[in-house]
């Protein structure tokens, strides 16, 4: 590149060797060198060898060359360069100076031979590109032995002698007389910026503002109403960025070039809320890159490339369910009317009408909840046990229940003692979700109204008094239509009659004595009403879970007949009592709706006649019905429903939706039969409810005719017309015996177009109809047209044809086979540009093919004379590039193919229109994104949170190691399209970028297999593992690109991407390449199914919550499996390519069924997948790989039968055997070639090969063969017990032969000696469990003889299981102890995490501990150490609110102290800058001890709270209780007076007035504070409390006490 700063470059060669530098040895003061200084470090045990030089000005390396180095070793006669060759090498590292980061940072890392030219690959200085490499510094090193504790970690026994010589095998001054350095020094070179900007801490906390989201009662927890007590604000993560670094450099140059480096610690924490802790989600792992930034006028780079440490990410359902719920918020959020989120694990509702107060065991915890209110509950402490208590307000001072947990669902009942009263409250337990339950507590009286109108209800609850007194008191409510009143907390006995009336009414009806024997009765009762309607009500009495503990009694009032009819119009009805001669109408709503009968009496029989509308006549037939008919429909129809179904609908769960009139959309399968019948309506009597004497009355009509279309439809029997139907109506139409036609008028022509006939077939034997789905289409042939345009746009479209010609042209498509349908010619107008779809494309859509030929296309030129032009030449569309065609009637066409994700852009330009091309593409400044990640390890743990509550434990955990993210543009993956187009199109350049991801290894390991009953350890892993490649440790982000091949070449898994960039910086798929090298799978059925049964657990709640979205009215009206096939239809898979490359796996599977079947290291191996162009649905691509990769197992099938252990695993044996003979020839061969050593050595590596193949192949094939007889013996011995003891103790795999035969032998003892037990002990087994079960004498006869028979086969199959066993053993013995076991381990041993070592959240402060105060504002939270006086120390954390700093012990989870912030001071100490001092102002009485004991006296009394200002537990809520007593204080500190002086007096009132406006401030009581200490400053004792702290939080947090106090003293602008 040409640089106006050329002449300013200068270039200099072997700058150390030439005299310029001068050689100082200097091996203790540890000096830098000045300028033209070459300083020289000998290597100690503290630090290595160095060679440092330093330059007058920042100079960048061209070229550093080391000769063979003389290594000393004359001083170790062990050592023998002459036969070590190369193997004997010292690492070192060149390093340079970095101003901005103030130490020397790696640049490049290399290793000395005796024998080779060690030549380092460096950045050449006439690249701008690499102008982020080029690093120009003033002050250079070279490091000897920089790896020296890495390179002895990865030596070998044969080497480790060499390594540790390595001390004195190369001196710094010997390495400067074989190293040439040349250097070149240049202006750009040098930044002109450089900016660095370092942090202590920086942290990011999300929080929910619960004012900012939906308030609405959620659906699912109705009827309850939420007592709002989650905090306004809910932290729910804290992203940490520990000691963050930042540099930036800029270069001036001619392009601008910016360099941002950065590098920290992060971590991130996510709130759960169960016990309101902090979850460590991703464990603090360091990250560093660059971002390299060059603008020139033609182009722009961004150049990204990051390095990860170790990074560690944990999850289980608490942390989906707390992710969920932010989800959730965000998408709701400034909409107040989305329905209230549940955040907490349990929501308990209060469903009796009194109120109640709950909290948890041994904690300060106690919650008041209204009645039906819902109350978001997590614990209060993790530390306590975690289970809660309840009382009921104003039933004396709190009388607690017995604790319970609401872990489990159920329900149970706890009772309270009060005056000689029990009251039951039963607590019913419902899971909501994986992790959220809710609490309903509710009484034993449950009433509950079907009504349409409101009833007033008054209930008499008899008991006997304490003082033995019987009592009578009445209960008085409102029982709203159709709604449950909140239960009643009364025995049954207590509560013995009720009695109702119509809302405003005066007249109550006549008491309803309630039994307490009966479990199920009812009754009817007349309500009186004022407006001379007679209204009968059923009162059903029924009895939850009866005759248990838990029993309730539900009282439901509910109509005597109901009418439901379906007509689409208002019916009359006519409704006869004929025994009284009386007759009256009501209008009865149609469309499905439902309306109770009124003046009906009980007892009467009653004559409904129908009438449609007024001028017609009702009906002749008429329809007795009675309240006796409902005993006997409920014997026929068998509803089926229980009490419990009721009491679901009134809480709204799981109530399945009513199907909607008219009924036209099937939403559900129903195998009820339709019948026909003659007459347009039927009448149809059954039970409403279930348990409910309610009588329903449907009208029917025998068909609706819904008109769904936007015209006037007309039917026609024959020419006969026989009704119109409305367009949007729905009418009943008449019985059709004959095919009819449906008709549309059109207008335009004054003509009526019919349909094709269509008879509605009926079996008239037994005339059922059939319910299906099918539907026919109805073809109108209307002639006549409407003008309209409409646009329609392709999202997915197969061909895009740009015409930039000036004359309209045609395409054919060259079809070779006879077309099932006509194919059209497609025109493309002049300068337009169209969508196209190939008869080829649309009748192979969507079948996935191995290779897809397009056939070639042609082209003619459309004239508008009776000239026909030629076809042009085959235009073949498969390829890209450009060909030219000739158009007879035009000329010459430029035909550019262009292939873009799945779709063919073709473009048709004229000879001769390059126009201004170059200058339009010269202002257009292309943008270029290069970014590498490079991910040291990966490690994903899966960890179960809701089997045990106390603990976490960990199921899964996916390691990947060695990842490589790159993505950097293609350069060659698209030619560009053709100069013609490109100066027209307002597309742009199309930018191709290649995503290539590559992990070194890849380990999923089953982290229960410790603690479990499992087999396997690892479930996926690597077939043969190469030696672990060294992961380049560049502190600087710089990979040489031969490590960097090397490492791709090795890598266990291979994924490549090519991307479009669209628009808005979306990218589009257009490749995609899957590589996995041959890989291990261990799968075992107990384990998937119990992660299968946990599964649910981990999704996200499922119920439906309302997010403030509007759906189209498109999307109600189709159904949702329409809506996916058409949503499949439009956005299909759209790939150029799609290749997996052959796939080997060696697969084990166990599997306990009836007998033990298992397969040992099965060889299955898949062919490659290739396909290519892909456009085809999801559905489609999913069934070609399955069919693809069912095949491969399918022709496999062999290996898996050879591979089964019960046989001896032949085929791994096979396996074995052939690898050691591949091994014995092949790697003497391999050694033949570098010569004889390398042949003898490869004899003897070949045959010790053999030797161990065959060896463990047999081993491992007898081993196998034991171990599956073993298990098969254990399983036919049908003792479950002894099953389950030989599988615990095959897990312990013996390390040794001795081991191994001293367990076997052990092991056939047991089995011997639980044959000969086996035939007393399981028949006696078989009698306890029977006797216990209190079954017949033939059921024990039954047992007995059924445990003989289980004796009698343990004799027979426990020896041989022992025998077996004993093989087994003594086979693993050998493999183990010969280290032959082919076995994987797991990567890390599981970390379960006890809950109560979690760490609070400070929500959990404000929310759980200062709650009684009004939730004060929380300025900081602090954690900390607190120091006691003897110099113990326990976790702590200091809360600083406005006006109190509160003192939380972490331990305990209890408030410890508690100091107003005006009486205290915070300070840093000088000396220890961790430590943070609280110092308090103890005011007194000077000299006299009488003060004090007075004080003291008046504290024992009561009369006010014990104020000790941190020596002992502080409340400041019993402080606050005890102020409004001052008054009371004052008379009894009259009585002290006399002993008083009058001084000592006086400072005693201010003391206690001015500790007491602290907490109760006013305008007089800070004003006689002020006063007083500003009159006579008092004397004061200060004590001093120590806290350990983080010295960074400790300067913030003394910064902010500052603040709050200067505005507690109003001080300053606060």
């Amino acid at each position: 590149m040409e640089r106006n700063q050329t002449s300013k470059t200068e270039h200099t060669s072997d700058d150390l060797r030439t005299g310029l530098f001068q050689y100082i040895q200097d091996a203790e003061a540890q000096k830098l060198p000045s300028a033209y200084e070459v300083v020289f470090y000998n290597e100690t045990e503290d630090s290595p060898g160095i060679m440092l030089w330093r330059y007058p000005e920042p100079r960048v390396l061209t070229l550093v060359r080391i000769t063979p180095v003389p290594f000393n070793t004359t001083e170790d006669p062990d050592i023998s360069t002459a036969d070590l060759g190369d193997v004997l090498q010292v690492p070192c590292s060149l390093e340079y100076w970095d101003e901005l980061q103030k130490s020397f940072i790696a640049f490049r890392e290399f290793s000395l031979s005796e024998s080779k030219v060690c030549e380092l690959q460096l950045p050449s200085i006439s690249f701008v590109n690499d102008q982020k490499e080029l690093v120009a510094s003033d002050l250079w090193r070279i490091v000897l032995n920089s790896s020296q504790n890495g390179a002895d970690d990865q030596s070998s026994e044969s080497e480790a002698g060499s390594q540790s010589a390595c001390d004195q095998l190369v001196t710094p001054t010997a390495l400067a007389a074989c190293t040439r350095v040349d250097s070149c020094f240049t202006p750009w070179f040098v930044p002109s910026l450089g900016v660095s900007v370092h942090f202590a801490h920086l942290e990011l906390h999300l929080c929910h503002h619960l004012d900012q989201l939906g308030t609405a009662p959620p659906r699912f927890l109705q009827p309850f109403t939420s007592d709002k007590n989650v905090p306004s604000e809910l932290e729910y993560m804290i992203v940490s960025f520990k000691e963050p670094h930042t540099y930036l450099r800029q270069w001036s140059d001619e392009s601008v070039f910016k360099e941002i480096q950065f590098s920290t610690w992060a971590d991130c924490k996510l709130l759960e809320c169960r016990n309101v802790t902090m979850q460590n989600i991703v464990k603090p792992f360091k990250i560093c890159g660059q971002i390299a930034i060059s603008s020139s006028a033609t182009e722009k780079l961004l150049d990204c490339t990051v390095m990860v440490d170790p990074i560690f990410v944990n999850f289980g359902q608490h942390a989906v369910h707390s992710l969920n719920t932010a989800f959730q918020a965000w998408q709701q959020n400034q909409c107040p009317e989305a329905e209230e989120l549940v955040f907490s694990h349990f929501v308990i509702c209060n469903d009796t009408q009194e109120t109640l107060r709950f909290g948890q065991v041994d904690t300060d915890e106690n919650v008041l909840l209204a009645s039906l209110h819902s109350h978001q509950y997590s614990w209060r402490s993790h530390k306590s046990p975690q289970l809660l208590h309840i009382c009921i307000e104003g039933w004396g001072n709190w009388r607690w229940s017995e604790p319970f947990s609401v872990d489990n669902a159920g329900t149970f009942i706890r009772t309270i003692q009060y005056k000689g009263r029990t009251a039951s409250l039963i607590i019913k337990i419902q899971q909501l979700s994986g992790v959220q339950k809710q609490i309903i507590i509710c009484g034993r009286q449950v009433v509950c109204s079907y009504l349409a109108d409101s009833i007033e209800l008054k209930l008499v609850q008899h008991y006997i008094g304490q003082d033995g007194q019987a009592v009578v008191k009445e209960h008085f409510d409102c029982l709203a239509a159709t709604q449950k009143l909140p239960s009643y907390v009364l025995e049954n006995d207590e509560l013995t009659e009720l009695s109702v009336k119509a809302k405003g009414d005066e007249d109550w009806s006549r008491d309803v004595c309630l039994s307490s024997k009966h479990t199920e009765y009812s009754t009817v009762i007349q309500v009186p009403s004022s407006n001379s309607s007679i209204i009968y009500v059923w009162c059903t009495v029924l009895t939850l879970e009866p005759n248990t503990q838990v029993q309730q009694r539900l009282i439901v009032f509910s109509p005597l007949f109901i009418m439901r009819s379906h007509l689409p119009d208002p019916v009359i009805i006519h409704l006869e009592k004929r025994s009284l001669g009386l007759s009256e109408t009501q209008m009865i709503p149609g469309k499905g709706q439902e309306k109770s009968l009124r003046n009906i009496e009980p007892d009467l029989t009653h004559h409904l006649t129908f009438q449609a509308r007024e001028e017609d006549d009702p009906s002749e037939c008429a329809v007795p019905i009675s309240t006796a008919l409902i005993k006997q429909i409920a014997t026929k129809s068998h509803t089926g429903g229980t009490v419990n179904q009721i009491l679901s609908e009134f809480y709204r769960i799981n109530s399945s939706p009513q199907p909607v009139w008219p009924y036209n959309r099937k939403d559900s399968e129903s195998n009820e039969q339709l019948t026909q019948w003659d007459s347009p309506m039927r009448v149809k009597l059954s039970v409403w409810k279930p348990c409910v004497k309610t009588l329903l009355i449907e009208l029917l009509p025998w068909a609706l005719l819904i008109n769904q279309s936007k015209w006037d439809l007309w039917l026609f029997e024959g020419e006969r017309i026989v009704l119109q139907i409305p367009a949007g109506k729905t009418i009943i139409p008449p019985n059709f015996q004959e095919a009819f036609q449906i008709g549309i008028y059109w207008a335009n022509t004054n003509t009526v177009h019919k349909s094709v006939a269509i008879k509605l077939v009926h079996n008239l034997t037994s005339p059922k109809w059939k319910d299906a789905d099918n539907g026919e289409v109805v073809t109108l042939d209307e002639e006549g047209f409407v003008e309209a345009e409409i646009k329609l746009e392709d999202p997915s479209p197969r061909i895009i044809i740009h015409n930039r010609c000036s004359v309209s042209l045609l395409v054919k498509e060259n079809i070779k086979d006879t077309p099932k349908f006509e194919v059209y010619c497609k025109k493309i107008p002049a300068e337009c540009s169209i969508h196209h779809e190939l008869y080829h494309q649309v009748s192979s859509y969507p079948d996935c093919k191995t290779k897809d030929l397009l056939p070639s296309i042609l082209l003619k030129v459309m004239s508008s004379d009776e000239l026909t032009n030629e076809w042009s030449d085959f235009v073949d569309i498969n390829n890209q590039g450009t060909q030219i065609v000739f158009l007879t009637g035009f000329g010459y066409v430029y035909v550019d193919i262009a292939h873009r994700c799945g779709t063919i852009i073709i473009t048709l330009a004229p000879e001769g229109r390059p126009g201004p091309v170059q200058s339009i593409l010269n202002r257009t400044q292309e943008k270029t994104i290069i970014f590498k990640m490079f991910i040291s390890q990966a490690s994903l743990a899966v960890f179960d949170e809701i089997t045990n509550h106390k603990m976490s434990s960990e199921l899964l955990r996916l390691t990947v190691d060695n990842i490589f993210l790159n993505m950097a543009p293609v350069a060659s993956y698209l030619r560009s399209l053709s100069h013609e187009f490109q100066g027209e199109t307002s597309e742009g350049r199309l930018q191709f970028y290649s995503l290539q991801i590559y992990c070194g290894d890849l380990q999923l390991d089953n982290q229960l297999y410790n603690k479990s009953s499992f087999h396997f350890a690892v479930l996926l892993c690597q077939g043969e593992k190469n030696e672990t490649m060294q992961w380049s440790k560049v502190n600087n982000l710089i990979l040489s690109n031969k490590d960097l091949e090397e490492y791709k070449e090795n890598c266990f898994i291979k994924l490549c991407i090519t991307l479009s960039e669209e628009q808005n910086f979306l990218f589009c798929v257009n490749d995609l390449n899957f590589e996995l090298k041959p890989a291990r799978l261990y799968v075992e059925d107990t384990f998937v199914y119990y992660i299968k049964t946990l599964f649910d657990t981990y999704l996200p709640d499922s119920k439906v919550i309302d997010h403030c979205m509007k759906t189209s009215a498109i999307t109600q009206i189709l159904p949702e499996q329409v809506r996916q096939h058409a949503k499949a239809l439009v956005d299909p898979v759209k790939l150029r390519k799609l290749a997996i490359q052959p796939v080997n796996l060696l697969v084990s599977i166990h599997a306990s069924l009836k007998l033990y079947i298992a397969s040992d290291h099965t060889p299955l191996s898949f062919s490659v997948f290739e396909r290519g162009p892909i456009y085809t649905t999801a559905r489609q691509l999913i069934h070609a790989l399955a069919m693809h990769y069912a095949a491969g197992a399918l022709f496999r099938a062999g290996w898996v039968v050879g591979s089964l252990e019960i046989l001896g695993s032949p085929a791994s044996l096979v396996r074995s055997i052939g690898n050691g003979i591949a091994d014995f020839f092949r790697l003497p061969y391999e050694g033949l070639t570098r010569g004889p050593g390398a042949f003898v050595s490869g004899v003897s590596r070949g045959t010790t090969s053999f030797v161990k193949h065959i060896s463990k192949g047999t081993l491992t094939s007898i081993t196998n063969l034991a171990t599956s007889l073993a298990r098969n013996m254990d399983r036919l011995s049908l003792d479950e017990e002894h099953y389950n003891r030989q599988e615990e103790w095959r897990r312990q795999l013996p390390e040794n032969l001795g081991e191994g035969l001293r367990q076997g032998l052990s092991r056939l003892g047991i089995s011997l000696l639980g044959a000969i037990a086996g035939i007393v002990d399981q028949p006696m087994q078989n009698f306890q469990k029977i006797s216990e079960a209190q079954a017949s004498a033939g059921h024990k006869a039954k047992g007995v003889i059924s445990g003989v028979g289980k004796g009698i086969m343990g004799v027979f199959t426990k020896p041989i299981g022992g025998a077996a066993e004993l093989v087994s053993q003594t086979g693993y013995g050998i493999l183990h102890g010969a280290g032959l076991s082919q076995l994987p381990k797991q990567r890390y041993h599981p970390s379960d995490q006890h809950v109560e070592q979690t760490p609070n959240s400070h929500v959990k402060y404000v929310w759980k501990m200062l709650q009684s105060l009004g939730r004060p504002e929380v300025h900081m939270a602090l954690d900390v150490v607190i120091v006691s006086g003897s110099g113990q120390e326990h976790e702590g954390c200091l809360l600083l609110t406005s006006e109190v700093l509160f003192v939380v012990s972490v331990s305990e989870d209890t408030q410890q102290q508690a100091f107003p912030v005006t009486e205290i001071e915070c300070v840093e100490d000088h000396q220890q800058k961790n430590l943070l001092k609280v110092q308090l102002k103890q005011q007194r009485v000077p000299c006299d001890l009488e003060n004090f004991l007075a004080l003291s006296s008046l504290r024992s009394t009561g009369c006010i709270a014990p104020i000790s200002w941190g020596e002992s537990p502080f409340s400041i809520n019993s402080y606050v209780k005890g102020l409004p007593e001052m008054g009371d204080w004052m008379k009894k500190v009259d009585g002290v007076r006399e002993r008083l002086s009058e001084q000592q007096y006086n400072r005693l009132v201010d003391f206690v007035t001015k500790t007491s406006y602290h907490l109760a401030p006013s305008h007089s009581s800070v004003q006689t504070a002020s006063q007083v200490v500003a009159a006579e400053p008092l004397p004061s004792a200060i004590k001093t409390y120590q806290y350990l702290v983080d010295p960074n939080f400790a300067q913030v947090f003394i910064s902010k006490f500052t603040m709050v106090k200067n505005k507690a003293l109003r001080k300053g602008f606060n």
